[in-house]
């Protein structure tokens, strides 16, 4: 019987596969219900763990990589199930023989097949989904090392300072004040490098530049994202801080800011937390309560020296034997601010001659010295007491607001000043207007004015120093109603210009409230004003009496006038008050019909010097003036564009003779042009091209 046996395993074997492989055409029906009713079971731990997530993560927590990749796989295990359903349902309504047989019995297995196994991995999932914590707290870098940076010969004491202020518990606010350039920025980034190479206490230390267009809305998203949190509000930032040891490193302050509103908790005793800032005024220290207050000095002279040795370079300073002794006045010219000695030292790396050196402590002493990237004045300046020349206008970051109060009452001896004078943000730590007064010695003063009426009064009241004015520009008032071009003035909303009988250029720009400037028999002699630009005026008229021509006298120097959106203006007829005009821009004047009214004027003598005039942009314009037409004899240049009612030139065959190069317009307006005879047209059509 032995012989049976093999076959009998082959008959139980055959039986066990076919009952396993039959199992799974059976019943599909009940396995696809058993499958749904374990993905639900999953589901529910699933939504269990998710609220303990969300719970955790309005802690700031954040969800551990096993429960995200846990979620995933759930999430991909519940769409697979759906599928399957989706199959089983389509397939059950397709059986046959009242629903006992499928139709499709290979289908079924597979089908069934797919359940069992799906069931398994359900439960596999499940017991997976027990979780010791769903959350952790967030990794935080403790410190950031920053781009290194080249250190600063002779700031070694100042970085001492400040690193023990780190360790000082009653010390919770820290600021470090100084010009710009003076190496404030420097110092800040070399304790946060210092921070993360030595180690600290702190749990986290956040590096920000503020800059002087602060905008908290950035500045509170840029702590948030340096904490990790996905939502950088105000709450948020709190209750992470609200437990943390935290140092917060601010470049470049201008002006107080309220870290409490963008989250940020005040440091003090209990949160042992410290904030240090740099800044260039005195002032925003106190603004920003801080307890301790550090000035960043320009380099004592060896510091300088050294620094300036390694910024020209040994070649340089050896290729002559007086090369030494010159680089040494150049760099004591720099008054010991890191930034013009290494400016300057690189620009000298390649003087290589005695000629170049000395010419350079020329400039330096006679010059005001061009520093490109300062912005603003070191309160050392003041030590220039032999100073003659300074201008600032070339130096376009520097206004008022950067010069520091005291620097210009000792440059007792100053000749030539060009400076622009700006409301000041900070009044108590810069320049004010009263300073100019001591200036005993000045005869030269290129002025602008940005800030507000009280500092144009003061200026003009202070009559030694508005005599020394040889350029002043007044722009963007709002306050200033009425101009008056005498000395004195019955109205309290008059601006005189009267004591300026030195001025050369005038110009007042986009003061869109003064509605007149007047001129009248009080109006003093303008012995030396050569231009003058009245721009965006909507308001101004000029108001004078015809009977006072003879004012004449008092501009005869006057050669230069540009009127730019002076809306209001009808008519120019005062133009007669300035006989040797030699060039005449008029532009966006809305409300201009005429230049000349009437005819209470010499013919011959109208215009005599007028060597350029310019019109455009006058949609309604009609006339220059009266008479058929003006001699011209100086006119070089006639331009008219975008002037459409103006259809007649006051010109004939003895106008412009010999002088005349160009009339600038468009052949369209020429064409529509009237004059008195076809000669006249033909003659002067030689001139015509582009307005441009």
């Amino acid at each position: 019987m032995d012989f049976l046996s093999p076959i009998t395993e082959i008959v139980s074997r055959v039986i066990d596969c076919s009952t396993k492989h039959l199992h799974y055409l059976r019943k599909l029906e009940k396995k696809l219900n058993k499958l749904n009713e374990k993905m639900e079971e999953l589901n529910e731990i699933k939504s269990d763990v998710n609220n303990k997530v969300l719970a955790a993560e309005a802690q700031l927590m954040v969800r551990t990589s096993q429960v995200s990749g846990w979620m995933q796989r759930v999430e991909a295990k519940r769409l697979e199930v759906e599928q399957i359903s989706l199959e089983g349902t389509q397939h059950l309504e397709r059986r046959c023989l009242n629903g006992c047989c499928p139709r499709n019995c290979w289908s079924s297995y597979k089908l069934g097949k797919k359940a069992v196994r799906k069931v398994l991995d359900v439960e596999e999932l499940k017991c997976n989904g027990v979780f010791d914590s769903v959350a952790e707290n967030p990794p935080l870098v403790v410190t950031r090392e920053l781009p290194e940076v080249t250190p600063i010969v002779g700031l070694d004491s100042i970085f001492d300072r400040a690193w023990n202020f780190l360790g000082e518990n009653s010390v919770r606010i820290m600021g470090l004040y100084g010009m710009g350039g003076v190496g404030k920025t420097t110092l800040l980034k070399r304790i946060n490098n210092e921070l993360s190479k030595r180690g600290s206490d702190f749990n986290i230390v956040i590096w920000l530049v503020i800059s002087k267009e602060v905008n908290m809305a950035r500045v509170q998203e840029e702590i948030g994202n340096k904490l990790g949190l996905s939502l950088s509000n105000t709450e948020n930032i709190f209750n992470l801080l609200k437990t943390k040891r935290f140092l917060l490193l601010l470049d470049d302050i201008w002006q107080r800011i309220d870290l409490v509103s963008i989250g940020v908790p005040l440091p003090s005793s209990q949160n042992n937390s410290k904030i240090l800032f740099t800044t260039r005024s005195e002032t925003v220290c106190g603004r920003m309560e801080a307890d301790k207050i550090i000035r960043v000095e320009c380099l004592n002279w060896e510091a300088a020296w050294t620094l300036f040795q390694e910024k020209v370079g040994y070649k340089a300073l050896n290729s002559d034997v007086d090369i030494p002794r010159l680089a040494k006045i150049v760099a004591k010219e720099c008054l010991g601010l890191p930034l013009a000695l290494i400016t300057i030292g690189r620009s000298m790396a390649s003087k290589k001659t005695c000629h170049e050196w000395e010419h350079a402590i020329s400039v330096l002493k006679n010059s005001a010295a061009e520093f490109p990237d300062i912005k603003s004045l070191p309160y050392e300046m003041r030590n220039l007491t032999k100073l003659k020349y300074l201008s600032l206008r070339n130096q376009k970051n520097i206004t008022t607001y950067e010069i520091p109060h005291g620097i210009i009452t000792n440059l007792l001896n100053l000749e030539f000043l060009m400076l622009d004078v700006k409301k000041s943000e900070y009044p108590n730590g810069s320049f004010e207007i009263d300073e100019l007064w001591c200036l005993n010695n000045l005869k030269y003063l290129e002025i602008r004015f940005f800030s507000d009426s009280k500092d144009v009064g003061k200026f003009l009241n202070y009559h030694k120093l508005a005599n020394c004015a040889r350029k002043l520009s007044i722009l963007t008032y709002k306050d200033i109603t009425s101009l008056s071009l005498s000395a004195s003035s019955s109205s309290s909303t008059d601006l005189c210009l009267g004591h300026l009988k030195g001025l050369e250029n005038l110009c007042i720009y986009d003061c869109s409230e003064i509605k007149e400037l007047r001129l009248n028999k009080e109006t003093i002699e303008f012995e030396s004003l050569q231009r003058m630009d009245l721009i965006n005026l909507p308001k101004l008229i000029i108001s004078w009496d015809a009977n006072n021509l003879h004012l004449g006298s008092h501009f005869r120097k006057l050669i230069c006038l540009q009127l730019d959106g002076c809306g209001a203006m009808v008519d120019l007829t005062w133009l007669l008050l300035i006989p040797n005009l030699q060039s005449l821009w008029i532009e966006s004047c809305n409300s201009l019909e005429e230049i000349l009214s009437g005819t209470a004027y010499d013919q011959n003598t109208t215009f005599l010097n007028l060597q350029f005039l310019r019109l455009k942009y006058l949609p309604n314009l009609q006339s220059i003036c009266s008479m058929s037409a003006l001699p011209f004899r100086s006119l070089n240049t006639l331009v008219v564009h975008e002037s459409p009612k103006l259809k007649r030139l006051p010109l004939d065959l003895n106008s412009a003779k010999n002088t005349l190069q160009k009339i600038g317009a468009r052949q369209v307006w020429w064409d529509g042009l009237e004059w008195e005879n076809e000669t006249i047209k033909t003659h002067f059509a030689k001139f015509l091209s582009s307005p441009f």
